[in-house]
């Protein structure tokens, strides 16, 4: 039974209105392309009906979609790396935005000769072909082909030809877009990977940049009790060899004693041991040695402490999660580590509540903020020694938190620079002299450990940094 027009028209309405839908609903772009060259190649009766897209430089085309009818044998697979250059009159047309609607291929003139013994060589007879474009870019075009009937494409053949092109265009546009946003999105999650690895590796260079810079004082530091320790180490060396000496004599006496017969050389000898042990230079190194072996110890615990101090700042141990840390603690071995820096120059006030509540954090990265802040204090007061400078530390428990307060009373800051003291490269110092990395890391670092870091400061009223962290 013949199809009457309104029949046909009605077909053509439901069909345009199910691939659009198609289109919207369906999440995999291709599926929806498969399907709807199928759906139109049988309302069509094309033989075949296919998608071609150029490259960028729209110098070679490739076959990307096909459906075939039963009976037609598949061209996808022969149809890649076309040189656009080899069909200049269909490029022609498609760039002019026109649609090809070849009855006879036969009929073509010299001017597509190319195009015409392509088609011919695959016994195709008629074609209707539109160009797919995106933002007023030729994408590529969608054609259908018959090599069993010569094809007279209906005005409703070329208006379904026109829907696809825009429903693939359409979809292109869409797989573009959201290849460029997985591509950017790749491309940021690599740019902040490498941002973590860059804000690493400077935070380790901060640090030692920070040690380096102090190390040389620590060096002094330990030299002192370590030459104390020497010198008293020379002493009592000489204070053995002495009581050594006394020791071989009294043998030699003792000996002589237990030999003699005489009432009056055993005497003699009792008494050169009395002298011996009653002299007064032994009787000096009895009381100095005490004080001697007191001093070593008290060197030894200072070096000891100082090594400690370096330790504990510097551990690694927590790089690979948080553990608990006592800032007390922090801030004693901090002071440490940067006692060459304040030592003779600055002093220091703890104000230390007793049993502060421990925080859970990465120590070593507290500790870090703890010396930026110190010795940014120390630097501030360079050129301005004439006041008695003066770090004040406080530390306090605050409901459920804990709060650490750094103040100095050296020279301030304006406003300007108050506002980007925590900018990274940000620095006001002489070239050479800071990397305008360490308040921007100690920043940084407060705030990956849950804290947060404020600021109060006048000029030529000193800084007061606040560091603010729950407690564990």
């Amino acid at each position: 039974m013949k199809t009457s027009k309104l029949e046909r028209q009605l077909e053509l309405e439901k069909l345009i209105a199910e691939v659009a839908q198609k289109f919207v609903m369906v999440q995999e772009v291709t599926d929806a392309i498969n399907e709807t060259l199928e759906r139109i190649g049988l309302f069509c009766n094309a033989g075949r009906a296919y998608l071609f897209e150029f490259d960028t430089d729209h110098q070679v085309m490739n076959n990307t979609f096909e459906w075939c009818s039963d009976g037609v044998e598949p061209e996808i697979a022969n149809q890649q790396g076309i040189s656009s250059s080899r069909f200049p009159y269909l490029i022609q047309q498609l760039q002019q935005g026109k649609i090809l609607d070849i009855h006879d291929v036969s009929d073509l003139g010299p001017e597509a000769s190319a195009e015409k013994e392509f088609l011919e060589s695959r016994d195709i007879l008629s074609v209707l072909v539109l160009p797919l474009n995106i933002s007023g870019e030729l994408l590529g075009f969608i054609g259908f082909d018959n090599t069993s009937t010569l094809g007279k494409w209906s005005r409703a053949d070329t208006t379904i030809l026109k829907v696809a092109s825009e429903l693939f265009s359409n979809a292109f546009a869409r797989m573009r877009s959201e290849q460029k946003l997985k591509e950017t999105n790749i491309s940021l999650a690599n740019t902040v990977e490498e941002l973590k690895k860059a804000q690493s590796q400077m935070v380790r260079q901060e640090q030692m940049v920070a040690i380096g810079q102090i190390a040389a004082g620590v060096a002094h530091e330990i030299n002192n009790p370590l030459a104390f320790i020497l010198s008293n180490h020379t002493v009592l060396k000489d204070y053995t060899s002495e009581f050594l000496a006394t020791l071989d004599s009294c043998g030699k006496y003792s000996t002589e004693v237990l030999s003699e017969t005489t009432a009056g050389g055993i005497k003699e000898n009792l008494g050169k041991i009395t002298d011996l042990l009653q002299s007064p230079k032994l009787e000096f190194i009895r009381d100095d040695i005490s004080e001697l072996m007191d001093s070593v110890e008290i060197g030894i615990n200072r070096v000891r402490k100082i090594v400690d101090g370096l330790r504990y700042f510097s551990h690694t141990g927590d790089e690979g999660g948080t553990f608990s840390y006592d800032i007390v603690e922090g801030i004693e071995n901090t002071l440490t580590v940067a006692g060459s820096r304040l030592k003779g120059k600055v002093e220091v006030n703890r104000i230390l509540e007793a049993d502060i509540p421990r925080i859970n954090c990465r120590g070593s990265q507290i500790n870090q903020v703890l010396l930026n802040i110190i010795m940014n204090a120390v630097d501030a007061f360079e050129g301005h020694e004439d006041h008695n400078p003066t770090i004040s530390i406080r530390v306090k428990a605050e409901g459920e938190k804990i709060i650490c307060i750094i103040e100095d009373n050296g020279c301030g800051m304006d406003e300007m620079t108050a506002r980007r003291v925590f900018d990274p490269f940000f620095t006001k110092k002489p070239i050479g002299k800071g990397t305008g990395l360490g308040m921007s890391i100690a920043n940084d670092l407060v705030r990956q450990n849950g804290g947060e870091i404020r600021l109060e400061t006048n000029p030529g009223e000193g800084s007061r940094f606040s560091l603010v962290f729950p407690v564990e």
